[in-house]
């Protein structure tokens, strides 16, 4: 394997070794840098959520509610919102903040608690400004990354 020196000492690499340095050179990274990658892997997540949501909800426009056809848009915006958080905040823990933030059952629902009550004024007033972008005729993929974009500072 590889060597790499750990407190002056130089080292051969056993397998895992390689991920630990990996995730202490990732560690070195400036927070806020953390924080947008794993943002970025989160909207993945979010992006392709409302694709399927919205996609089962116009494959089912015949055996849902009016309600559901008429509110499509913000439905499935606002449901795959609902859903990214969870593992948005799993990211979190281990990209930015450290996996020993959740590394109990009372740390994890308390921080995943917090999540919620963090992500919901941006949630609701998202939802909100992404529905009403459809509504006038702007490209759903757009609207979609516009209100991500506008929100994205409110929640950092």
């Amino acid at each position: 394997g590889a060597s790499f020196t750990r407190n002056n000492k130089q080292l051969q690499s056993l397998p895992g070794d390689n991920i630990d340095k990996l995730f202490h050179d990732f560690y070195e990274l400036p927070e806020v840098i953390r924080f947008l990658i794993s943002g970025f892997i989160g909207t993945i997540i979010f992006y392709i959520l409302e694709k399927v949501i919205y996609a089962t909800l116009e494959k089912n426009v015949n055996k849902l509610p009016q309600f559901f056809t008429i509110y499509k848009d913000g439905l499935s915006y606002m449901t795959a919102y609902i859903i990214q958080i969870i593992p948005l905040h799993f990211f979190n823990a281990l990209l930015v903040y450290g996996i020993d933030t959740i590394s109990t059952r009372l740390k994890y629902w308390k921080t995943l608690i917090g999540s919620y009550s963090t992500y919901l004024i941006a949630m609701v007033g998202s939802t909100i400004i992404n529905t009403a972008l459809i509504e006038r005729g702007i490209n759903r993929d757009f609207a979609f990354f516009s209100t991500l974009v506008i929100f994205s500072f409110l929640n950092f």
